[in-house]
Parts: C-alpha cells; sequence; structure tokens
C-alpha cells in the first residue's frame, strides 16, 4: 500500500521523480564506481600484514588504546580472531589501520613533539610504510566518499549519503523510501524538495559525527538521507490521514498517514549487520521532522510561488482543492473540509482564500490550539486587496470574541494590521492596535502605521486627528 500525494494525480508530473533519482544514482555508483569492490580492501588489507606494518603497529597500538582509557577497545582489538587464511576480521583492519588519532600521534611522534614509540630505523621504516597506506588507501571509495568522525572533511557530509553498504544496504534503503516518496514529493512540490531534503540530510550526517566522536570507523550508505525522507512525510502530515493505494483496488482508503512508520524500523535495526551505528538513522528522522517546516515559512512559499506560475499543475491541484473544500463545508463534511484546504495551504502557504477555509472550519473548536495557530496565521498576511483586507478586519474581529487574552499579536503584526485596517476606514480598531506599544517598535512601521491612521480620518473629516497621527508619524520618522 501506498500513501497518496494531496494532489490531483494527472500525468507524470506528481511522481517522485528526485527520491527515484537518488535511488538510481546510488546503484549506479554501487555497480561503477563502488563495484562492490570488498576485494579491493581485502587486497589493501593483505599489504598491510605482509608489509610489516600490522605487526609493527598492533603492539604499540593496543599500548596507545590503554594509555586513553579505551582498555575494552584495546581488549576487542587484541581477542579478534582470524579466520582460516590468517586475516583478521575487516572491523579488526579498518579500527587499527585507519585511526587518525594515531596516526597523528606518531608523526607528531617523528617530529619531535611526542614520546615514539618507535626509535631509529624502525621509526623511518613505519614513515614510508604509513606514507605508502595512505597514498593506496585513497583508491578505495569507501574512504574518499565515507565520513570519518573524528577526521571529518566537509565533502564529506555530501559524498556519505550517495554510497551504499552493498546490495543488501541499498535494497533496505529502497524498501524503506519508495512508499513514502509519492506522498512526501508530490504533496511538498519537487522545488522545496530538492532544497529541503539535501539540507535536512546534510544536517543530520554532521550531527551524528559530531555525536559519534571520537569513533574514526566511517558513516556510509543512504540510510540517513532515506530517514531524513521519512521525518519529512512525518513533519509534513502529521496526524493526518491521507489516500492509499492499494494493489488490485480501485479503491482509494483513508487512513493515518503514519501507518507505514514501523517500516523504517528497518533501517536502525538492521545498521549494526551493514557495520553502521543504529542512531544515525534515528537522528535523520528527528532532522527531517524539524526541518520540513520549512516549507510552511513565509519566504519559503514565495520561493514555490514565484515558480509554480510555470507550474500549471500545481495551479490546478490548488484550484481542485479550495473548490472542494468550500463545497466540502457548505455541506457540513468538516474533515474533509479541513484535509482539502490543509493540502491548498501546503501548496500556497500565505493564500489568503486556503488560510480563511481552514479558519472557518478550526472555528468550530475555537478552544484547540490549531484555531489558535491558524488565526494567527491569517492575520499576519499582508494583503493589498481592500475586499481581502476588509474581510481580514472582520476576522480579526472574530477572533478577538473567540479567543479573548489568547490571540497574542506581536509588535509587527499589531502594526501592519493598524496600517490595513486604517486604509479600509476600520479606525476604531487600528487605533486600538496601537495602543500600548513595547518602545522598540520598528519606527519605520510604526510611521506607515500612523500616517495611515492620519490620512484616514482626513478622508473621514476629522482634521483635529488627521494633524495629529501625522505629526506623530513625522516624529517617528525622524
Amino acid at each position: 500500500m501506498i500513501p497518496l500525494p494531496q494532489r490531483p494525480i494527472a500525468g507524470l508530473s506528481t511522481l517522485p521523480w528526485l527520491s527515484l533519482g537518488f535511488l538510481l544514482l546510488t546503484l549506479g555508483l554501487l555497480l561503477g564506481w563502488q563495484g562492490l569492490r570488498d576485494d579491493d580492501e581485502r587486497a589493501l588489507q593483505a599489504w598491510y600484514a605482509e608489509s610489516g606494518l600490522l605487526a609493527l603497529e598492533q603492539p604499540a597500538y593496543l599500548s596507545w588504546l590503554r594509555l586513553h582509557g579505551q582498555v575494552d577497545t584495546a581488549w576487542a582489538v587484541e581477542r579478534d580472531a582470524v579466520d582460516e587464511q590468517g586475516r583478521h576480521s575487516l572491523w579488526h583492519f579498518r579500527q587499527l589501520a585507519f585511526d587518525p588519532a594515531f596516526t597523528a600521534h606518531n608523526r607528531a611522534a617523528a617530529a619531535g613533539q611526542d614520546i615514539p614509540y618507535w626509535h631509529g630505523t624502525e621509526l623511518t621504516r613505519w614513515q614510508q610504510w604509513r606514507d605508502e597506506f595512505a597514498q593506496r588507501a585513497t583508491t578505495l571509495p569507501r574512504q574518499r566518499a565515507g565520513l570519518n568522525p573524528a577526521d571529518t572533511r566537509p565533502a564529506s557530509l555530501l559524498t556519505l549519503h550517495f554510497t551504499s553498504n552493498g546490495l543488501l544496504g541499498w535494497l533496505l534503503c529502497a524498501l524503506v523510501l519508495l512508499p513514502f516518496a509519492w506522498a512526501l514529493e508530490g504533496t511538498l512540490g519537487w522545488r522545496r524538495m530538492l532544497l529541503i531534503w539535501p539540507l535536512a540530510t546534510v544536517f543530520a550526517g554532521a550531527l551524528s559525527g559530531v555525536l559519534l566522536r571520537p569513533d574514526h570507523h566511517l558513516l556510509l550508505g543512504g540510510q540517513i538521507m532515506v530517514s531524513t525522507a521519512v521525518g519529512m512525510y512525518l513533519g509534513l502530515f502529521g496526524h493526518e490521514r491521507l489516500r492509499f493505494l492499494l494493489p488490485g483496488r480501485n479503491q482509494t482508503p483513508e487512513w493515518p498517514a503514519w501507518l507505514l512508520l514501523p517500516l523504517w524500523l528497518l533501517l536502525p535495526v538492521t545498521a549494526p549487520m551493514l557495520g553502521q551505528p543504529w542512531f544515525p538513522p534515528v537522528v535523520g528522522l528527528l532532522c527531517g521532522v524539524a526541518l520540513v517546516q520549512l516549507a510552511r515559512m513565509p519566504d519559503m512559499s514565495l520561493f514555490e510561488e514565484e515558480d509554480s506560475d510555470d507550474d500549471p499543475g500545481e495551479r490546478d491541484s490548488l484550484r481542485h482543492h479550495l473548490i472542494s473544500g468550500w463545497a466540502a463545508l457548505g455541506s457540513m463534511q468538516f474533515r474533509d473540509a479541513e484535509q482539502h484546504f490543509l493540502a491548498a495551504v501546503r501548496l500556497a502557504p500565505t493564500h489568503f482564500n486556503a488560510l480563511c477555509g481552514l479558519y472557518q472550519v478550526r472555528k468550530l473548536r475555537p478552544a484547540e490550539v490549531d484555531f489558535l495557530a491558524t488565526a494567527n496565521r491569517l492575520l499576519t498576511l499582508p494583503l493589498a486587496d481592500e475586499g481581502e483586507r476588509r474581510q481580514q478586519h472582520a476576522l480579526w474581529r472574530e477572533a478577538q470574541q473567540l479567543c479573548g487574552d489568547a490571540l497574542r499579536l506581536n509588535t509587527a503584526t499589531r502594526l501592519q494590521l493598524a496600517r490595513q485596517f486604517a486604509s479600509v476606514d476600520a479606525l476604531d480598531d487600528a487605533e486600538s492596535l496601537l495602543d500600548h506599544l513595547p518602545e522598540d517598535a520598528h519606527p519605520q512601521a510604526l510611521c506607515a502605521a500612523q500616517r495611515a491612521l492620519g490620512e484616514g480620518f482626513a478622508r473621514r473629516g476629522n482634521h483635529s486627528k488627521a494633524r495629529h497621527y501625522l505629526a506623530r508619524a513625522e516624529q517617528s520618522a525622524a
């Protein structure tokens, strides 16, 4: 079962092209550049042992770990069993050969800045072998693209998400991402998806790297990026109900959006099997929930609306949800109306008609937090149309009666409303909004509101008040 986007499905425009592109790109890298080349790492491990670098470094490394209080790690390295071919595990190799803190200590000792573990020819030999090992290691895709928490390269904050932990790791990522992708990307829009998804993913990777320090085992795979997408899905839809596509059935029943969340648990549960810690997917999920809220910000909506002029699918979808929402409200199907208006607000977060519809539905439950948030959001809109300003004024008066003292508007919103109400001759209410303003009110916004009141009283013929407010506007501007 697959949740559907909250917009009419017309053609291929709502398909999750970014998500599909991510999966195809990572599969191509896995089969091509990354190449399923575990043999390359085994070959480097064999060189590490045969060159003598393993025999030289292991006793010193065990001593260094114990000296720095990492007794359990030292014990695990020392007790690591060898296979039939006399090789240690890859974990042993990665722990011992790639610890940047141990290498940095020995290079400082070679420069005379610390006490060395070796002297004379042994120290010279170690430097030569270690330089050759570093050169060979740079050919490994995992070393070039993975994120090392103990020695993080900025580029790896992005590249790590396009690697894979083998074919099994890629299949798990695809299995988890695909059911969520259509509803998320189809509702959010590919532009906002392209901006927010990588941003949340890079932030989650950086935070995971900080939490893993001083561990130097590489973070690899798309688990964080997929978890971020799932978190965005949860943050966008929350407890709402979505239509689900069922294979072999023509019906699309409505179920809670979180119904598929247990599928995501595959990522943290299987991460240790793939040699990865379990909590980076959790960090990715939380970052996705948090950063998808950027899609609701006015700046983001302006960016999206400017681009959506070239997207007739989004305009048709917005029109569909507005018409359907008002029709459902007229027939008292309040849950359906709320879902349609919510979908319209997601497409255009500052659309006055969409927010008005949502307000009308939620005012039936004025004691709930959702109504207060919607009223505040509606009243913060800057409006140019006179009819919309009059409607906003009427809604402000109604919200005051329904919410009382709970309706608290910040200074910037009060000044904006005062200016807009004065322009539609609601002068008494505009004056009340200017009462008891804090001393740090923005001078330009205060000047604009006072000037609008002065001009309004002049139109009404109350010249004394007009002169009063125009004089105060001059003082505010000075």
